[in-house]
């Protein structure tokens, strides 16, 4: 049995001229009922749509995984597979951004058994959900605000970045960048950790959330450096 699996993807700052197929190896993901440490065979195509607006400079398509598994096997796989593309053809090109949360499948059967066990059945999508809540007002207080100074305004362009990331890690590192800038001097002999444990206004910012339970189930906020060593 094979499966198909075609993702959406937007081709941005780059255009596929046509369409394009590999064949390939890949180890799956560690965790994937797959894995084993050998290598599955699979085929991509990169797919463009017709564009109407031949002067844009980013373009739509469908990138298509296949692979001999069935669908429940080749599931995690398949998005590992379109995640190798995804990250291969950004690096090299612009960006190429895959669109999970929609992917339409196919069974391809190769015995005769198999026919029968697909039948008249042989497509099948998967869908991501998000529930979204209501967008917050705007506070037009918040944009009368003091003025703000040339540094402030770099760290909340920093502060902006960084919550725009696509991941976790890159939030994160973004994020802990402003910290190492507004609260580690330019000593060089002095440590990242040594810095921060030496700010007394980092040390009362970071204060303010944390709270600890005793024993005796009084909540009370921490009182020493324990909370960043």
């Amino acid at each position: 049995m094979k499966t198909r699996w075609e993702f959406f993807f937007d081709a941005i700052g780059f255009k596929f001229d046509r369409e394009y197929k590999y064949k390939g190896e890949a180890i799956p993901p560690e965790g994937s009922k797959e894995h084993d440490g050998a290598a599955i065979p699979f085929v991509v195509k990169f797919i463009p749509d017709e564009q109407d607006d031949k002067q844009s400079i980013n373009q739509t398509g469908r990138l298509v995984v296949e692979l001999p598994l069935y669908d429940d096997e080749a599931k995690d796989f398949a998005y590992h597979v379109a995640y190798l593309a995804q990250q291969k053809i950004s690096f090299e090109h612009g960006r190429l951004k895959i669109h999970s949360a929609f992917i339409v499948g196919k069974r391809i059967p190769e015995t005769k058994e198999e026919e029968a066990e697909v039948g008249d059945s042989p497509y099948f999508a998967t869908f991501k959900f998000k529930e979204v809540v209501e967008a917050p007002k705007f506070d037009p207080k918040s944009f009368s605000s003091p003025k703000i100074s040339p540094d402030s305004l770099r760290l909340l362009s920093q502060y902006n970045s960084a919550k725009s990331a696509n991941n976790p890690i890159d939030m994160y590192l973004g994020l802990f960048k402003i910290i190492e800038d507004q609260f580690c001097g330019k000593n060089r002999k002095e440590t990242i950790g040594e810095a921060l444990k030496g700010s007394d206004l980092f040390l009362s910012y970071i204060k303010r959330p944390f709270q600890f339970r005793r024993l005796s189930n009084k909540t009370q906020p921490y009182k020493s450096y324990s909370v960043i060593s």
